[in-house]
C-alpha cells in the first residue's frame, strides 16, 4: 500500500526500520499525512520554495512539504537511524523526475519529422517547480537524440506571457497558474468565436467543456 506521494505509509516505514522516538532528540513522529500537509500549508505558499528542515526524522513533514509544492527540501538530520527513510524520499523524487523527462522526450518525439526543434522549452504547472527536474533538463544530455541544433534553454512560462489574459489582482505571479490561465483562454475563445455566438450561457459552457 502506498500514500498520495507513492511512498509507503510512515507508520510502515517506522516499523520496518525499528524506529522509536527519542526524547533526548526531541522526536515526535507525526503519522497522519493529512495533518502534516495541513502543517505544511500553514507555512504559507510553498510553490518554488527551498525549505531547510532541521530534524526531519523519518520524513513525515518532508514529504508533506514536497506534496504542497516546495521545490527543494534540505533536510538536516542527526539521527542516523532515519537516513534510510530520507534516502527513500530522494529516490522517489528521482524516479518521478525520470518519468517526467521521458514524458518530455516522448512529447517532443512527435515532431521528429521537423529539421530542427526550437531552442527553448517552457515549463508550467506545480510539478515543474521541482529543482531536481529543472536541473536534470538543464544539465543532462537527454536532448541529444532529438532534432535540436543546440542545447535548449529551459525556462518557466510567466503569467504575463499568456496572451489575452490580464491579472488585475496581482496574485497570479508564477508558472503554477499557467495551466488554469490556458484553460481560461481556451474557454474564452470557444465562447466568443464558436458558431455565430448565439446560444445560452449553458450551451456556451458545454461547447467549452467539449473543447
Amino acid at each position: 500500500m502506498s500514500t498520495q506521494d507513492g511512498l509507503s505509509p510512515l507508520r510502515d516505514i517506522i516499523r520496518d526500520l525499528g524506529l522509536t522516538a527519542r526524547k533526548s532528540l526531541g522526536q515526535n513522529f507525526l503519522l497522519d499525512f493529512n495533518l502534516t500537509r495541513r502543517i505544511a500549508r500553514a507555512a504559507g505558499p510553498l510553490e518554488g520554495a527551498t525549505i531547510v528542515e532541521v530534524g526531519p526524522g523519518p520524513g513525515g513533514l518532508t514529504r508533506a512539504l514536497l506534496m504542497e509544492g516546495a521545490s527543494r527540501v534540505i533536510a538536516i538530520e542527526k539521527d542516523e537511524r532515519c537516513l534510510p527513510a530520507l534516502a527513500a524520499i530522494e529516490a522517489a523524487l528521482k524516479k518521478t523526475v525520470n518519468v517526467w523527462i521521458n514524458g518530455v522526450d516522448l512529447a517532443l518525439g512527435e515532431f521528429n519529422k521537423l529539421d530542427h526543434l526550437p531552442s527553448g522549452i517552457y515549463l508550467c504547472g506545480g510539478g515543474s517547480s521541482l529543482d531536481l527536474l529543472m536541473e536534470t533538463l538543464q544539465k543532462s544530455d537527454w536532448y541529444k537524440k532529438l532534432p535540436f541544433t543546440r542545447k535548449p534553454v529551459v525556462k518557466h512560462i510567466q503569467p504575463e506571457q499568456v496572451s489575452g489574459i490580464v491579472d488585475n489582482t496581482g496574485k497570479v505571479n508564477d508558472h503554477t497558474f499557467i495551466t488554469a490561465m490556458g484553460l481560461l483562454r481556451v474557454g474564452l475563445d470557444t465562447m466568443q468565436f464558436s458558431g455565430n455566438g448565439s446560444g445560452s450561457i449553458r450551451e456556451k459552457i458545454d461547447r467549452m467543456l467539449r473543447v
